[in-house]
């Protein structure tokens, strides 16, 4: 907690984000340009992973890092705020996947929101910033969706796997990536065999491999069928935890905007896993809720 405590360690911070935001930017233009790194699919030439291993954990180092500088640019300067959420937009474009393009698109949209004031809204006392940030952004999305749209379905090949995957599946699975396959064979091969051990503390992840092949990468199934209903317990209390903390924070747009982000967080979590289960954002994710929680300290 120490870590983000005094000035000279937010400018650390600082720079840890800036730093990682570069290297993503480097990973995407050496694919781009050289054509170094992985595809973002392995047996198909679309988006990038640069030389990450995980694309969606990619995606939400992506996203976290995006929200730093989105939470930052909200407080200071509309400009940067557009600028960047540009972007940090066609960054995810070319990622190429689900969770990072609407992860951020969200995070752009409702950013936003954190600094306007319903009750003087109401009263027609609202921020006149706010709107304007609000609808130059949706007029930049506007007038950039046709190229974007051609650029997103024809270069980087992302209608190619929509036609390959909508041809074998149905919305459903082709919006969970088959993890909902998966999940339904927790509940029809291996919960119909659990004893109260089982139920108690999960089989494992060795059992999970022999039945499944692999992990749902779905996180609270994933606890469930590796801990049981003690991992349920440990996801539960850790998302209470958190929004415990961040709706403490003194600072009204920094304790909206750590709500939105666990609140996406939390549907990416159980729709594209690799959030509490993956560590690749987990340091991004601390530093950010750790300089919360000192603030709050300092500021009690």
């Amino acid at each position: 907690m120490d870590f983000v405590n005094n000035n000279a360690n937010e400018v650390k911070t600082h720079a840890y984000f800036k730093n990682t935001y570069i290297v993503l930017i480097l990973s995407v233009l050496s694919w781009v340009i050289f054509g170094l790194g992985y595809n973002q699919y392995a047996k198909e030439e679309i988006g990038t992973r640069g030389f990450f291993v995980a694309g969606n954990e990619l995606g939400v180092l992506h996203i976290v890092t995006s929200f730093y500088f989105l939470r930052r640019f909200i407080q200071t300067s509309w400009m940067k705020y557009v600028l960047f959420s540009l972007s940090s937009l066609a960054l995810a474009l070319l990622f190429a996947t689900k969770v990072a393009v609407f992860g951020v698109l969200l995070l752009i949209t409702l950013m936003p929101l954190t600094t306007l004031n319903f009750a003087s809204f109401s009263r027609g006392r609202y921020k006149v910033r706010s709107l304007r940030l609000i609808f130059v952004l949706a007029s930049s999305i506007i007038i950039a969706l046709p190229k974007v749209s051609d650029i997103l379905l024809q270069d980087i090949g992302l209608g190619r796997r929509l036609d390959y995957w909508m041809e074998r599946v149905d919305l459903i699975t082709l919006f969970f990536s088959g993890r909902n396959l998966l999940a339904e064979r927790i509940f029809i091969e291996m919960i119909p065999n659990f004893d109260l051990s089982d139920w108690l503390f999960g089989p494992g992840l060795r059992e999970v491999n022999s039945i499944l092949g692999r992990s749902v990468e779905l996180d609270i199934l994933d606890y469930f069928s590796f801990y049981g209903l003690f991992g349920v317990l440990a996801y539960v209390m850790l998302l209470i935890r958190l929004v415990r903390y961040a709706t403490k924070d003194g600072n009204i747009v920094r304790r909206k905007s750590n709500v939105i982000l666990i609140a996406l967080l939390v549907i990416i979590s159980n729709t594209g896993g690799h959030v509490i289960s993956g560590g690749l954002a987990m340091f991004s994710f601390a530093l950010i809720f750790s300089s919360y929680e000192v603030k709050n300290s300092v500021t009690n």
